[in-house]
């Protein structure tokens, strides 16, 4: 018969396999912020939210982050913008073209003409920790 320590060493050794079974390893994601201007001022739209829009969206590269492009929830007074991610988290790891669009109205009108869309955006950044952006539609290299 098991003395009362050896059974207690069994249970406690029993509660951590499956406390540890449970869980799952989730890649690090880093915090993703930034502002985007032109030569300082916040790109303007008729209505916010209702007829304009600015979108900032960070497409991976070369097999960067996960499978699709993340948009940033942008604030239209200040051009402040921040990269939720998946689950909220932020973006994983990796290189991104950064691309940007001024949809005035939204979606049928980019005034920015697709010159920073994903196949023009002189925009990359590699993602390596957390991040805070300067996007400068005036000086974008």
């Amino acid at each position: 018969m098991p003395t009362f320590s050896s059974l207690r060493a069994r249970v406690l050794a029993l509660t951590l396999v499956l406390l540890f079974s449970g869980c799952k390893s989730r890649p690090k994601t880093y915090k993703v912020t930034g502002r985007v201007h032109r030569g300082g001022e916040v790109l303007k739209v008729n209505q916010p939210q209702v007829l304009g829009r600015v979108r900032v969206q960070f497409v991976p590269i070369g097999g960067a982050g996960v499978a699709g492009a993340r948009d940033a929830v942008v604030d239209h007074e200040t051009g402040k913008f921040a990269v939720k991610g998946p689950d909220g988290q932020g973006l994983l790891p990796g290189k991104y073209r950064i691309c940007i669009y001024q949809y005035d109205p939204f979606p049928s009108n980019d005034v920015l003409q697709g010159e920073f869309g994903e196949a023009k955006s002189p925009f990359v950044r590699e993602i390596t920790g957390d991040s805070d952006f300067d996007l400068d539609l005036a000086k974008p290299n």
